[in-house]
């Protein structure tokens, strides 16, 4: 909705900051850095995934981890929404697999 932008970095952070003013709303502490972040269609919550292969859903006002999920056997190198169906999240892994 551009009030949000989005900051996964290699200190093993989320970030999200105010898109307005530039101020940081929230710092969410992962185990690993992330390769991607995407908020959710909803724009409540943020889909993260990375080295570690789990993919974790992120609740935007507490910072707290609500799910996640080890599907996939490489890196998860990409995440998408399914502009039809918003509730589907899609990732894409180094095991060739989405």
């Amino acid at each position: 909705d551009g009030r949000y932008l989005l900051l996964r970095s290699r200190d093993t952070t989320i970030k999200i900051w105010n898109a307005y003013d530039y101020s940081l709303l929230r710092t969410i502490k992962v185990n690993r850095p992330q390769i991607d972040a995407r908020f959710t269609p909803a724009g409540k919550s943020i889909d993260s995934g990375g080295r570690d292969s789990v993919l974790y859903i992120w609740d935007i006002t507490t910072g707290k981890l609500q799910h996640q999920w080890r599907k996939h056997k490489g890196k998860i190198i990409a995440i998408a929404f399914d502009p039809t169906r918003p509730n589907i999240v899609l990732t894409a892994g180094t095991d060739s697999m989405i």
